[in-house]
């Protein structure tokens, strides 16, 4: 946790006084706590009618005089359990915060619970812990079609989804429908449209495109950007190759790709497929220009181990990496390493991701709770689209921004990095950042 956190406490007070003249509902006692009645004004084009609530809803369930509690559902075990450690890195910065300073005098605990990446079970996690009412909000739940399975049931319960673990628009970017699921990541879409943009300036009109893409919702939001710059003219796709997202290998997909000679490899999976896919790529002697997920910007996790296979890779990054050498003396990536090792996670990059996670969630806590009424959903619910967070953990120049149905993702800023294989002493290699920062549109 930081000094800035005070800094926090100034923001608060604005977002209050912005959005409390829109405010048109009433207050009322129930067995639970206070129950806000009525349609309120959260942010522009931003209302929820707390009349559509269940009967046994309350502002204020999972908050005790002492008590924090938020829900999670992510993946601990199966072929996508390393994102487990997200939650780790969250659990362990709030470990820290609690014992140095804690929100509004309060523990914030968790509920995680592993879904092995399997809808079903997110679900089953995501009733279980509504049933039992004790949980304040929860905190992103890993994966498109897991989010899709339960996302009606936090909207159905109104309670708060913070940074949600999908960049899937049609579920983000609409708080005017859903203004109970913020997004946890950049859009897939608009990254395979950050692609686009880029290529324009690199190649000529119909550069060749061989592409590899999670065979689900995941692996469909980078599609749709792929489609959406074909149609445009500015390349010409060649192949197109999905997997299973529990395929034991990759091989044959890449080897059909490789056979293309295309200009461009574009790679849309994630955890062990991104260095499966690199390798391949340079097993083939194949040399592309290759733009790769930026769920795999991890140089620890995805490059470090199948070095110099990697080299030139683009990719779009929102998070600074504790793997990379650039980041050596950077306060906050060290804390997040010495958490990370205290706590006996390997590297890899998901949990400095919790942490970074952890900090935004810790500054709407704080920011809620300094609001009118303290902390409570609604007040949760105005700071996540009312959000202005310079994450200590963002990559330089990229901020966490939301200003309702006018910009309604907190994840559309990014910088385009080029992986370097390691040079001198240096065991692993670092993202050369280019200048600007990038922000995306958002589709509406």
């Amino acid at each position: 946790m930081f000094r800035h956190t005070r800094v926090w406490v100034v923001a608060a007070a604005a977002t209050a006084t912005m959005v409390a003249a829109g405010c048109s509902s009433s207050v009322q006692k129930s067995s639970g706590g206070d129950r806000p009645t009525g349609t309120m004004s959260i942010a522009t084009g931003v209302d929820v009618d707390l009349d559509e609530c269940p009967n046994t809803w309350s502002n204020d369930v999972g908050v005790t005089d002492d008590k924090v509690k938020i829900g999670m559902s992510v993946p601990k075990s199966g072929a996508l359990a390393e994102v487990g450690d997200l939650a780790d890195g969250v659990k362990a910065y709030f470990d820290k915060v609690n014992k140095e300073d804690p929100v509004d005098g309060k523990e914030v605990t968790f509920d995680i619970r592993d879904d092995a990446y399997d809808p079903a079970r997110t679900k089953s996690n995501v009733q279980a812990m509504l049933s039992a009412n004790d949980v304040f909000a929860f905190l992103y739940v890993v994966g498109t079609a897991n989010n899709k399975a339960v996302a009606p049931l936090m909207q159905q319960a109104c309670v708060p989804h913070v940074e949600g673990g999908t960049g899937d628009l049609s579920l983000t970017s609409h708080p005017d429908k859903n203004p109970w699921l913020q997004d946890g990541l950049l859009s897939y879409t608009s990254e395979a449209e950050l692609w686009c943009d880029d290529i324009a300036s690199r190649f000529d009109k119909g550069a060749t495109v061989a592409y590899l893409l999670m065979d689900n919702d995941f692996g469909e939001g980078y599609a749709a950007g792929i489609d959406a710059c074909e149609k445009k003219g500015t390349i010409k796709v060649v192949a197109k190759q999905r997997h299973a997202p529990s395929a034991p290998s990759i091989t044959n997909q890449l080897t059909t790709m490789a056979s293309t000679k295309a200009d461009i490899a574009m790679i849309g999976t994630t955890t062990s497929f991104c260095p499966q896919a690199l390798s391949a790529i340079n097993a083939a002697q194949w040399e592309p220009t290759v733009y790769l997920s930026t769920t795999c910007a991890r140089v620890e996790g995805t490059f470090a181990p199948i070095a110099p296979a990697g080299d030139e890779t683009l990719i779009a990054l929102t998070r600074k990496d504790d793997g990379d050498p650039q980041y050596s003396d950077d306060e906050a990536v060290n804390m997040a390493e010495d958490l990370r090792k205290t706590s006996g996670v390997s590297g890899g990059g998901q949990f400095i991701d919790g942490v970074r996670m952890a900090m935004y969630l810790e500054y709407a806590l704080r920011t809620a709770a300094e609001m009118d009424g303290g902390l409570t959903r609604t007040n949760l619910l105005k700071v996540m689209w009312n959000s202005d967070f310079a994450n200590p953990l963002a990559v330089d120049g990229v901020t966490y921004k939301t200003d309702g149905v006018n910009d309604p993702l907190l994840y559309d800023e990014v910088r385009i990095g080029e992986y370097q294989v390691p040079s001198g002493e240096s065991k692993n290699g670092t993202f050369k950042l280019e200048d600007d920062v990038l922000t995306t549109v958002s589709a509406r």
